[in-house]
């Protein structure tokens, strides 16, 4: 996850009730303003899952909304697994990089992580 700069951890979904098939392409809109950075992760992340052989065709993440080409008859509980998935696998990635992630600590965490991060300011004895 290297080059997040993700500041706020805000989930994203794919709203369901605008899903839309036209001429087997399937069209669905996301929830909230995806930034450019979780857009490409979700293309990663998409790219990974993706494998030789599923019965849609290749899966786009445009600014507000998700397209896949080629869907066929049968397939829709599979391919919606298949995107709630990557979706899943976007917002935990970009939760696990935001700062209030680091704020849900216990307080002896907190108070060890502080010493850690004090011995750092003073030079090491060799």
């Amino acid at each position: 996850m290297e080059g997040m700069t993700s500041h706020v951890a805000i989930e994203r979904n794919i709203d369901w009730h605008t899903a839309e098939v036209r001429d087997r392409a399937l069209t669905v809109r996301l929830t909230g303003e995806p930034s450019k950075e979780w857009r490409a992760r979700l293309e990663a992340v998409l790219a990974r899952l993706d494998q030789p052989g599923n019965p849609w065709g290749r899966v786009h993440a445009k600014k507000r909304r998700i397209k896949v080409a080629d869907v066929r008859d049968g397939y829709e509980p599979d391919l919606r697994h298949f995107l709630e998935a990557a979706i899943l696998q976007t917002n935990a990635d970009f939760a696990a990089d935001s700062p209030a992630a680091a704020d849900e600590r216990s307080e002896d965490d907190q108070r060890m992580t502080d010493a850690f991060r004090a011995s750092a300011d003073s030079p090491a004895d060799a």
